[in-house]
């Protein structure tokens, strides 16, 4: 067995957007919606939570969801989901990493199973390793440097959800990104 399945190339993604994450940051504060190492370890041991929704103000046009204010979610540092996260929601900005090995540093790892209702932006790399139950992502994920999807995993295109982080104006800078797709046996 090989890879199964299509890799949507997009232009428009290639340098990757950097955007302005002092914007970023304000909005999210705005919100209550910032997470540093502290925070992030109460919502570890289950004593806070991210928002359960991608928006946090309903749509101002019902017929189109994105007109929506997404929540802004700021993550400070490296993001590590690990257990049942059940579904959290939003427009997560990690600055570091999305990862589910706690062991690795500045990454966004998401063990576990869940669902994250929303976009992921990393400025590091996006690694899932999805348990038996799997991890979705409805809505996209950005990444800096390297997006690996190990397991039960599932990231599926939300063109709404695009569309209103869109429309939030967010001044960019531009990033060099590559791709390279790994069979289920590793790089």
């Amino acid at each position: 067995g090989g890879v199964q399945g299509n890799v949507i190339y997009d232009p428009n993604a290639d340098p990757l957007p950097r955007f302005e994450f002092q914007q970023l940051y304000d909005l999210a504060q705005s919100q209550g919606n910032v997470y540093d190492g502290d925070r992030l370890q109460e919502i570890q041991r289950g004593q806070d939570a991210f928002p359960a929704e991608f928006c946090y103000s309903p749509p101002t046009d019902p017929a189109d969801p994105s007109t929506c204010m997404p929540n802004i979610n700021y993550i400070t540092e490296d993001l590590v989901l690990n257990g049942n996260i059940g579904t959290i929601g939003g427009f997560f900005v990690v600055v570091g990493n999305v990862l589910t090995d706690p062991s690795a540093t500045e990454d966004t790892t998401i063990n576990g199973v869940g669902m994250v209702d929303g976009a992921i932006y990393t400025t590091g790399d996006f690694v899932i390793n999805g348990g038996g139950g799997g991890l979705n992502v409805y809505g996209g994920v950005w990444a800096g440097e390297e997006a690996r999807l190990n397991g039960n995993a599932t990231v599926e295109y939300a063109p709404e959800y695009m569309n209103a982080i869109a429309k939030l104006n967010l001044s960019v800078d531009v990033q060099l990104v590559s791709w390279r797709e790994c069979p289920p046996t590793g790089c």
